[in-house]
């Protein structure tokens, strides 16, 4: 039996012992936070060391440096994302998740941007996403590094959220909502 205000684990024997939810959920990487509004309860967040390490190991699947193909990247970024939203998405934080979902999203244009490597190679691949031939030139020929220009128009006109979809990605924010609000008509496409 789980409550906020108390975890019942059963052990070996059947035997139950009642355990200090901030203790045992500070352990899992969840914290118990009293609510505002003084007649909804309390919510359940995950703390900072479990967002260090979730950033942590996005950065690790996203690198740079990791000389491998984006569909093998995004079947290891997938995987790991949905099993941290299998333990994860009982919380009822809903802010950071959408800003999750953009920075995931730029770490990937970031290591495209890295991978495409010469400026031929960047025009002709930011064309081929429908980017102006204009807007790809000058982006392709600058000499700012890949995460400033994996937030500019021509990278983000070309790889966009739905491009990334078509991809596979999972969406870390969609599947939140359908989590928490499962009949909702925005969730159920």
């Amino acid at each position: 039996m789980l409550t906020i205000n108390a975890v019942y684990i059963s052990m070996l024997h059947s035997q139950d012992i009642m355990v200090n939810t901030n203790r045992f959920f500070s352990r899992i990487y969840f914290k118990v936070r009293p609510q505002c509004h003084p007649f909804t309860g309390k919510k359940i967040r995950w703390t900072k060391e479990a967002y260090g390490e979730f950033k942590r190991r996005v950065k690790r699947l996203t690198g740079r440096s990791w000389r491998v193909s984006m569909s093998h990247r995004l079947d290891k970024l997938n995987a790991y994302l949905r099993g941290w939203m299998g333990y994860f998405g009982i919380s009822q934080y809903y802010r950071p998740f959408q800003k999750l979902d953009s920075w995931i999203r730029r770490r990937l244009r970031m290591c495209l941007w890295k991978q495409w490597r010469y400026t031929r190679t960047k025009v002709r691949e930011l064309m081929k996403l429908g980017t102006d031939r204009k807007t790809a030139i000058d982006t392709a020929r600058s000499r700012k590094g890949p995460w400033r220009l994996s937030r500019t128009l021509a990278t983000q006109t070309g790889m966009t959220n739905q491009w990334f979809a078509q991809l596979g990605l999972y969406n870390v924010k969609e599947h939140w909502c359908k989590i928490h609000y499962p009949d909702s008509p925005w969730t159920s496409r």
